[in-house]
């Protein structure tokens, strides 16, 4: 019996070879193997906590927590499989000194002896780890947008001035500031929300990280909105200077006006700014006067404000004052026009030495150039018979005053005088 096995071996064990590879082709046709790609599985990282321990944070490189998953298996199997079903693990108790996890794979809702191959397009996934550092910021409100023309946008807050961040070193050492943003495009009243911080460097840049935390998520900001309205400024000069200087009537204001900026109830309390008469008292000055106010306060009282933030409030009025100057001007006779003469005599005035003078005081442009340019002058006979009480005249010489126009600002030291002969007619023909 054992003989009749034995014979013939070798063409049994071929004819077994042959039935077993027949099964498999049959097999095979049924159900052939395919290979499949999965893509954007994610990398699931256990075991974080440990880094958190050692007080460290870390950041996936190049996106290696994704990866493409190619299966081969058979037909049947991979028509039922979906991307979910794919497991990838990084243990992070693994982590190398090069920062690297290796990635496993498994399949789940099926045998795993039905996955003939599984394979990542990446075999590890790539950290960044670094120390973990904390600290507060300061929050800074931002507007963008434009509000309508006669309103501003006045001052913005949050619930909180402070927020407290943590992340890689590298990170936060960067950061300066937190910064909220509201768009105020056509606000004409107050405005509130809830925003999400974003992050900001010493040169005002995005500082962008996935890895940052802070204290809270959201902050609520209010802004206010202003109407806006231009008011003059109006003062007045009060007093006298000292003996011997007068006030040029130049007075200089560095602002003509001031745009202010409150409710519209509190912008009706108010159409000008007045600068208080004690602040601008020249009386026994000797030098110009320069007061300067600033009208905060004053705007404080009515609940305003300055609309131009880079205006620091102060109000500037300098009057111009200057020590009175001496002239002496030189009036001609045929600069002297002679009204109320009697009728019947006639005037002359000498050949030589004609020429009276007017000694004037006053500020020193408006002297020096009656001095330069001349003055007009009369000679009134009429009203000087009157002054010396004189009814009639006698042919003869005489001295009397000649009258001058002068600007207001402008004394008479003393008055111009001229020496004329005055002859009747009925003396002139005796003559």
């Amino acid at each position: 019996m054992k003989k009749r096995i034995l014979n013939n071996l070798g063409i049994k064990f071929m004819s077994l070879l042959l039935a077993i590879l027949l099964w498999f082709l049959v097999a095979q046709s049924d159900d052939p193997q395919e290979t499949t790609p999965y893509f954007t599985i994610p990398v699931k990282l256990i075991n974080t906590e440990l880094l958190d321990q050692q007080n460290k944070v870390y950041e996936v490189l190049d996106n290696t927590d994704t990866v493409k998953v190619t299966i081969r298996a058979p037909r049947s199997i991979v028509r039922e499989l979906r991307s979910s079903d794919i497991i990838a693990v990084a243990d992070m108790s693994k982590l190398t000194d090069i920062n690297t996890i290796a990635i496993t794979y498994t399949v789940q809702n099926t045998n795993p002896e039905n996955i003939q191959s599984i394979r990542g397009d990446h075999d590890v996934v790539k950290l960044n780890v670094e120390e973990r550092a904390s600290k507060l910021v300061q929050v800074i409100c931002k507007t963008e947008g434009e509000v309508p023309e006669g309103y501003l946008i006045a001052d913005a807050s949050t619930d909180y001035n402070l927020l407290q961040i943590s992340g890689p070193k590298s990170v936060v050492d960067k950061i300066s500031y937190a910064g909220v943003t509201i768009n105020m495009s056509g606000a004409t009243s107050q405005m509130s929300l809830n925003a999400e911080p974003k992050f900001y460097n010493a040169q005002n840049n995005e500082v962008e990280s996935d890895n940052i935390t802070r204290n809270v998520d959201w902050l609520h900001i209010t802004v206010n909105v202003l109407e806006t309205k231009e008011i003059p400024v109006e003062y007045e000069v009060v007093g006298e200077p000292a003996e011997g200087y007068m006030a040029t009537g130049v007075v200089t204001c560095n602002q003509e006006s001031v745009v202010i900026a409150g409710t519209h109830s509190a912008l009706g309390n108010l159409d000008s700014i007045w600068i208080p008469s004690e602040n601008l008292d020249i009386s026994g000055r000797t030098d110009t006067l320069i007061s300067t106010i600033n009208i905060r306060t004053m705007l404080k009282n009515y609940n305003l404000r300055l609309a131009d933030s880079s205006f620091d409030g102060n109000i500037t009025v300098t009057a111009f004052i200057e020590k009175k100057a001496e002239k002496v001007c030189r009036i001609d006779p045929e600069d002297i026009t002679v009204t109320g003469l009697p009728q019947g005599y006639s005037i002359q005035f000498p050949e030589e030495g004609a020429a009276c003078e007017l000694r004037i005081q006053g500020l020193n442009a408006v002297v020096s150039k009656l001095q330069r340019d001349g003055v007009e002058a009369y000679l009134d006979v009429a009203a000087w018979m009157e002054q010396q009480k004189l009814t009639e005249l006698t042919s003869g010489q005489y001295q009397i005053p000649v009258t001058v126009n002068l600007p207001a600002n402008v004394e008479v030291l003393s008055e111009a005088v001229a020496t004329v002969t005055i002859t009747s007619a009925e003396d002139a023909r005796s003559i």
